[in-house]
């Protein structure tokens, strides 16, 4: 990955990770981003999900050497440790626990319903 992690970059990375992942089944796949400069929320949400799919697959999955910018928005985003290391059970259960709740009780990410 090269530039800005944006809407149709991060669309086309997370295709790729995707077929990577599914029809490769790697044991581990490292996604670099030293090169890339800025991420937007797309950008975030293609490495998120990509994670997901990996831990369902069984690959160990890592985001690493990212530019500080880069690093500065997953941290504000709170996925910088979950992405650094699909093999940190306490990242997962910290990034679970805190996510954000809507006043309706519902996850706005997953579509999950907690009780009140």
């Amino acid at each position: 990955m090269v530039g800005h992690l944006r809407s149709l970059e991060a669309h086309r990375l997370g295709s790729t990770l995707v077929r990577t992942i599914v029809v490769d089944l790697p044991d581990r796949l490292q996604v670099d981003l030293q090169s890339v400069v800025s991420i937007d929320f797309a950008g975030v949400h293609a490495l998120l999900s990509r994670y997901a799919t990996a831990i369902e697959y069984g690959t160990r999955y890592r985001v690493a050497d990212s530019d500080p910018e880069v690093g500065r928005v997953l941290r504000a985003t709170d996925t910088f440790d979950l992405l650094g290391d699909s093999e940190d059970l306490g990242a997962l259960l910290l990034a679970v626990l805190t996510r954000p709740v809507s006043h309706t009780g519902a996850c706005p990410t997953a579509g999950a319903r907690y009780p009140r």
